[in-house]
């Protein structure tokens, strides 16, 4: 079974392969410990490495930086205990395309070239397209499954940025001055955010250190570079729980992605236990349920 799984995800991360070397994102700094999950493999990550869509980024707690650069100069540096997906699939009416969606910890964006960047998105917010330099933590949820925890907060370093409340896109975005920062605060058991005019000194003093400078691009040394992956051993449930738990628009995917993994039994297990919180993978697991009953025999009229 071990054996069958593992030829399972190298053939199905050869497509996955394909996709993240046809695109130009680069790993350029990994400073500490930090895995890439594409399709359902699970690599050590490391400078040079090619980054394609869905690719899943989780830093580890010991992480000083790690960089993503694309090559109109956009780069996106992230901090320790992070979750990240690259190019999610566009999650509701009207929302644009995003650079990635942050599940959870610390990334910074920052546009180092002529052009905008691509927004991003979290759980609670759509931040759109912006010059400059944008910081964006997201605390870890109270719940599986929730839209934003207090806390939480997206920082206009430089520039300028407009910042749309998700759960409440009819009220219009918010527009973040130069060194405004949007702060989540628990109001009763609601989340409500509000604009400030500073970072106050307890979320500076929480910024990791490898955010706090800025560095020059560095995929240019990297030209011509071959890196082979280091393959590790597959994603458990618990590391993708976060992931198979999340949003629907992120989720619809996961069945035919994991399904590799869904042959080890105690995944199985853990996913049909949890099938409330991922209904989507009802149809893999239990496709009886599905099946339409048989038509009921015609009856002859006398």
């Amino acid at each position: 079974m071990a054996r069958r799984l593992r030829f399972g995800i190298w053939l199905l991360g050869l497509g996955w392969a394909a996709a993240a070397a046809a695109q130009s994102a680069l790993l350029t700094i990994v400073d500490g410990s930090a895995v890439l999950i594409e399709g359902a493999r699970r690599l050590a990550a490391a400078p040079g490495l090619a980054v394609g869509p869905g690719t899943l980024v989780e830093t580890g707690p010991k992480l000083n930086l790690l960089r993503i650069e694309w090559p109109d100069g956009t780069v996106a540096d992230l901090g320790p205990q992070t979750s990240l997906m690259l190019a999610p699939p566009v999650l509701g009416r009207g929302e644009p395309r995003a650079a990635y969606y942050l599940l959870r910890g610390w990334a910074k964006q920052g546009s180092l070239g002529a052009v905008a960047t691509t927004g991003f998105v979290t759980p609670a917010l759509q931040v759109a397209g912006f010059k400059g330099s944008v910081l964006a933590h997201v605390a870890d949820a109270p719940s599986p499954g929730a839209a934003g925890a207090a806390g939480s907060f997206v920082y206009a370093e430089s520039g300028q940025a407009a910042v749309l409340d998700r759960a409440a896109p009819g009220h219009g975005p918010a527009s973040l001055a130069n060194g405004a920062v949007y702060v989540a605060e628990a109001a009763g058991k609601a989340l409500k955010w509000r604009v400030a005019a500073r970072l106050t000194p307890e979320q500076m003093q929480s910024v990791p250190p490898g955010l706090r400078d800025s560095l020059p691009l560095q995929a240019a040394r990297l030209a011509g570079r071959k890196v082979v992956p280091q393959v590790l051993a597959p994603p458990g449930y618990d590391e993708l729980q976060p992931w198979l738990d999340a949003e629907r628009g992120l989720r619809r995917g996961f069945p035919d992605r994991f399904a590799v993994l869904a042959r080890e039994p105690a995944f199985r297990a853990r996913l049909d236990a949890d099938l409330r919180a991922h209904p989507e993978w009802t149809g893999l697991l239990h496709p009886e349920r599905l099946a339409r009953p048989a038509s009921a025999p015609a009856v002859r009229a006398r």
